[in-house]
């Protein structure tokens, strides 16, 4: 889960490998994407900062689940 830093709002995203992007889910976001690759090797805390099509983003890091930890949770 990241947040905005500039309007607070949260939102939640799964990192996935292009060859298995489902895009009916929009919460689905390439590690080759630019968010995607501002996010890879952050932990929780940290702060990026994304060049987007719409504009700069500022996105704080607040839970990270890895997929390992997500496949645990759903056995």
């Amino acid at each position: 889960m990241v947040q905005d830093v500039g309007s607070k709002r949260k939102e939640s995203y799964e990192l996935v490998v292009p060859d298995s992007m489902n895009f009916d889910n929009p919460s689905e976001i390439s590690i080759a994407s630019p968010l995607g690759r501002a996010m890879v090797e952050k932990k929780v805390g940290d702060t990026v900062v994304v060049q987007l099509p719409g504009g700069v983003r500022k996105l704080k890091i607040l839970e990270l689940v890895t997929f390992h930890q997500q496949a645990a949770l759903e056995s």
